[in-house]
């Protein structure tokens, strides 16, 4: 399965910007380890604070900006819930899913424009698990409705139905789910003019692809 990503959104979020002025204080590692569980695990560091200018509420905002984001993309690739805001259960699926987030930081070494952070991230295989059991059940679903079992449901309930069968499903693999081969990707700390430094989009970008496998 291919996912298509909205225009770097959740790209877009792991540009913290840093407290001006960090000098030889600065470690690139704990700031792109402590953002990385921010976004992914809901966890906000006191290490990690000292490093930004965002407070917590602000961070775990991001946090769940991320997990809408997921799900959004979820709805858009399935073609489930494309028209409505995410409810709540596929939220939570993929609140668990992050909980299983597993990325290591590496070596760090400094450039003319800041640092590359080598960050290994392994690729959640939770839907290549599930991938026969999605089969079966969107050929079970299609057959039920051809048969006119949900022709007293609305589109809406008859999507959210489909939906919900889908969750079911990969919820119940959440706990058997393991791990593709791990992929390593540099991601650029870059400096402006100002001092400031945030992480490259595009390569968090292609970061937050291997983070679940599709």
């Amino acid at each position: 399965m291919k996912k298509a990503y909205k225009t770097l959104a959740a790209a877009a979020m792991l540009c913290l910007l840093l407290l001006c002025g960090c000098g030889a204080d600065f470690d690139p590692a704990a700031y792109v380890k402590g953002g990385l569980d921010v976004l992914y695990l809901g966890e906000v560091s006191e290490e990690y604070l000292e490093l930004v200018v965002d407070t917590r509420e602000e961070c775990l905002a991001m946090y769940e900006e991320n997990v809408l984001n997921e799900a959004e993309n979820f709805g858009e690739t399935f073609f489930v819930g494309v028209n409505d805001e995410p409810d709540e259960a596929l939220r939570d699926f993929f609140r668990a899913v992050f909980a299983k987030s597993s990325y290591e930081v590496g070596e760090v070494t400094e450039t003319e424009t800041g640092y590359n952070v080598a960050v290994k991230v392994s690729p959640i295989d939770i839907f290549t698990v599930s991938y026969e059991a999605l089969e079966e059940h969107d050929r079970d679903f299609t057959r039920r409705f051809a048969d006119g079992e949900f022709e007293e449901l609305s589109g809406g309930e008859i999507e959210k139905l489909y939906l919900q069968g889908m969750i079911d499903i990969l919820s119940s693999a959440l706990d058997n789910c393991g791990y593709l081969d791990s992929v390593t990707v540099s991601l650029r700390l870059e400096k402006d003019e100002g001092g400031v430094f945030t992480v490259n989009s595009e390569d968090y970008a292609e970061f937050h692809s291997h983070i679940i496998a599709y």
